[in-house]
């Protein structure tokens, strides 16, 4: 049996040479926009994926959903999220097959039920519902879903808590975002 190689630069350096070649030859048949892009190795050349999260903690009010709006972008490759005057949304700008993913992380308490709801301009599409904490832990629940979006739909997540009071989410990407990736453009 041969060793195993430490050193893995030797088996990657023309890793960059091949995917250009490939590119380059995708370009020939399909041009340059990516809207005939088909197959799994070539979706990431399509560029419509974005991750947010905020860098605070949201206040979550009782018995009401709330909109989640996001300050920071793990990533946007493709400009679908604009902070400033929709910071609660991800707007598609090419029309596919998306994978959408969206968790929010309730602070400890527990009393009451958690639930997230995957919007699609504004209309309740998926939801998590009834998740029940137990004492001392915190609540994670997530929704993903596949989605065929047109350009100009946007994305948003709501949370609802009734605990009894104002109770806060958990900031950061790995406990409460939004994300959104093209699989397939149509």
């Amino acid at each position: 049996m041969a060793d195993f190689p430490t050193d893995l630069s030797a088996l990657t350096d023309n890793v960059d040479d091949v995917m250009a070649k490939h590119v380059n030859n995708l370009e020939e048949k399909v041009g340059t926009d990516s809207s005939a892009v088909t197959s799994t190795h070539d979706f990431k050349l399509a560029k419509h994926a974005c991750c947010v999260y905020n860098s605070a903690d949201h206040t979550l009010g009782n018995a009401s959903a709330t909109d989640l709006t996001w300050d920071t972008e793990e990533y946007d490759i493709g400009g679908l999220h604009e902070g400033v005057t929709n910071p609660s949304r991800i707007t598609i700008v090419k029309s596919g097959v998306y994978q959408v993913s969206a968790q929010v992380g309730f602070d400890a308490n527990a009393t009451g039920s958690r639930r997230i709801y995957l919007k699609v301009d504004a209309a309740t599409i998926a939801e998590f519902g009834d998740a029940r904490p137990s004492s001392g832990q915190k609540c994670y629940p997530c929704i993903q879903r596949i989605l065929n979006l047109s350009a100009g739909n946007y994305v948003e997540v709501a949370a609802f808590q009734d605990s009894g009071g104002d109770l806060n989410d958990t900031n950061g990407f790995r406990y409460t975002y939004l994300a959104v990736a093209l699989i397939h453009a149509t």
